[in-house]
């Protein structure tokens, strides 16, 4: 099993966007969230957690999982 997943700051959130290429919008897309929360969690008003966390963490390290899926 792999370990919980800590926290991901707002900044980094932005920056797995960045990485994808994505707006705001197309992020919350390929997320499967509503926009408003993926732009919630860049300006950290809110904070993922749970199976968003994990997905984050996969988006990070693996960003052609994303676009394949």
């Amino acid at each position: 099993m792999p370990p919980p997943v800590k926290p991901i700051p707002p900044k980094q959130i932005r920056a797995i966007r960045l990485g994808l290429g994505c707006t705001q919008s197309e992020f919350a897309l390929l997320l499967n969230v509503p926009a408003i929360t993926a732009i919630s969690w860049e300006n950290g008003t809110r904070k993922p957690s749970g199976a968003a966390l994990r997905l984050l963490a996969v988006a990070r390290q693996h960003p052609e999982a994303l676009h394949a899926a």
